[in-house]
């Protein structure tokens, strides 16, 4: 990701101004993070990516409280990964959505202990598993990676609360009991109601649609 030049870092903070109610005395002392500049990238491309989307659905922003804009904007610093950048400017721009309902503060940060890895992961099982249940095989093999990398990622996912697998026994603890083979080619995964919300929030109606037009899906 390249470097916001001035007329991007004025422009997020022009639109950030006008979204954030009541305004920041110092917006400049949110975005401005000197000790990390990487960070501060990240917020500047979050905040760009949240308006376009809103531009490109006709949608006039909203004002949001601080207290629902800043802790999203750190969470979304810590990371430029496309896939997991894309899920925090649809969230920013859901809080900025009249037409959208109350969205759980916890999503930015479920989102936040979300790798890419696992943000990938998840993107596909909800686009394809809009209909129900998803074998886990298949879901490895949209999201392109192996087998060991989503034994991590699925143990992550339940423990957000966001998946599930069918048929795995769990102890008093709430903890699930794997098979030894979590990723073989009969077992079947799917998302909870809370992380069917969170992710359907956060990857966006629109591009859930694109990508099932897209494959053939609809």
């Amino acid at each position: 990701m390249r470097d916001p030049d001035e007329q991007s870092v004025s422009i997020a903070k022009d639109f950030l101004e006008k979204i954030v109610d009541p305004p920041l005395r110092e917006i400049g002392g949110l975005l401005q993070d000197y000790v990390n500049y990487w960070r501060f990238k990240n917020k500047i491309n979050i905040i760009l990516k949240a308006k376009k989307f809103l531009e490109e659905r006709g949608i006039k922003p909203c004002k949001a409280l601080p207290e629902t804009v800043i802790p999203l904007l750190e969470c979304a610093a810590d990371t430029e990964d496309k896939v997991l950048s894309d899920m925090f400017a649809e969230l920013l721009a859901a809080h900025l959505s009249q037409n959208n309902p109350n969205i759980h503060p916890s999503y930015a940060k479920v989102l936040n202990q979300l790798s890419p890895c696992d943000a990938h992961f998840l993107k596909w099982l909800v686009v394809r598993g809009m209909s129900g249940n998803c074998l886990i095989s298949e879901i490895i093999e949209l999201a392109d990676i192996s087998s060991k990398e989503a034994t991590l990622v699925i143990r992550n996912l339940e423990r957000l609360g966001i998946c599930q697998i069918a048929g795995v026994e769990v102890d008093k603890t709430g903890l699930a009991h794997y098979p030894d083979q979590i990723c073989n080619d009969t077992n079947i995964i799917s998302l909870t109601t809370y992380g069917f919300h969170m992710v359907t929030t956060c990857v966006g109606w629109d591009e859930i649609a694109r990508i099932q037009q897209e494959k053939g899906w609809v």
